[in-house]
């Protein structure tokens, strides 16, 4: 019977004492299982890290002014905050956004907020946020402030990377300049 079944499966004929490893399956099971895993180590973390880690950076904030009106000048006569931007895994980043002045008041201000910001493509993307301080105070318990967030990155001005995010619901419309690196 054993040789019976050997010759259908085109097999050479093996001994009493044949195994797993003398049959021939081995090696190719486990050069298959090896391919497959650096597949998936490029295909899901060195193609990702590569394509959107470079938003990793600390980035200066400004206005566009008169946006609400269809402006669209950057304001570069002051830097409204800062913002840092952590690559986390495959196209989900961290944004950590500090607002020092706003647009339509002339004193300081301290609004926070975190975010995750997810990339659909190499250019565009989505920050879902909520604040964590307004007006220098952290936020209550039994309160949120949150909203979203349209993030275009197809722009450098020289060496420094640019991003723009127009906000949703009355957040209005920012753009992160890469800091002057030292």
């Amino acid at each position: 019977m054993k040789e019976l079944f050997l010759l259908c499966c085109n097999c050479l004929p093996v001994s009493e004492e044949a195994s797993f490893i003398t049959t021939g399956l081995l090696v190719p099971i486990v050069t298959s299982l090896v391919a497959t895993g650096i597949v998936l180590l490029i295909t899901e973390v060195i193609l990702p890290w590569r394509k959107f880690s470079k938003l990793s950076d600390k980035y200066d904030i400004f206005w566009i002014k008169d946006s609400d009106n269809g402006g669209d000048e950057i304001d570069f006569s002051k830097p409204m905050g800062e913002a840092v931007i952590k690559y986390r895994r495959k196209n989900k980043l961290e944004i950590i956004h500090k607002q020092t002045m706003h647009d339509n008041y002339t004193e300081s201000i301290d609004h926070q907020w975190k975010g995750t910001l997810v990339m659909e493509t190499s250019e565009y993307g989505t920050i879902a946020f909520y604040y964590t301080t307004l007006w220098g105070k952290p936020l209550e318990k039994n309160k949120h402030r949150l909203g979203f967030k349209r993030v275009v990155y197809n722009d450098k001005r020289g060496d420094k990377k640019i991003i723009y995010l127009i906000g949703a619901d009355g957040y209005g419309r920012e753009v992160l300049i890469e800091k002057n690196k030292v």
